[in-house]
């Protein structure tokens, strides 16, 4: 009989309950930032998922960055992410149009200030982010 686990951010019977994720993620929670080597299919995405939940339990509001190398990676993260947790997941690409950017405000607004919003997570083509930064650091964008 299949085990999963229980959470408050995770969709009930979608992550298996596998004791090396649990004890990569709880690694991750204390030490902080991780690099995980492991072959495809052996599921570090989960490990990222179980490491988002419970920083979004733990701080109540917060937000999550996920950041990838690429659109199909975004993308991709963005269907499992919605897939294992009960969170607003949105992804932004080169591909999104600047006025869907906009909808919820500037993104870099979205992670300087603070804002009683729900819990939601970013998965971010990292060179929009670069991109934003730039523009910010410009003074071509304001906050």
């Amino acid at each position: 009989m299949e085990k999963f686990i229980e959470h408050p951010f995770i969709k009930e019977n979608t992550a298996e309950a596998r004791i090396y994720q649990q004890v990569l993620a709880a690694d991750v929670l204390k030490k902080g930032n991780t690099m995980i080597v492991a072959p495809t299919a052996l599921g570090k995405t989960l490990v990222a998922v179980l490491v988002a939940a419970d920083r979004l339990k733990k701080n109540k509001g917060s937000k999550v960055l996920i950041l990838a190398p690429s659109k199909p990676l975004a993308i991709q993260h963005e269907e499992n992410f919605r897939h294992f947790l009960n969170v607003k997941t949105t992804s932004i690409t080169g591909a999104t149009k600047p006025d869907e950017r906009k909808k919820d405000g500037m993104i870099l607004k979205l992670f300087v200030q603070h804002h009683k919003q729900s819990n939601q997570i970013y998965l971010m083509e990292d060179m929009i982010l670069k991109m934003y930064l730039f523009l910010f650091l410009m003074n071509v964008i304001m906050l």
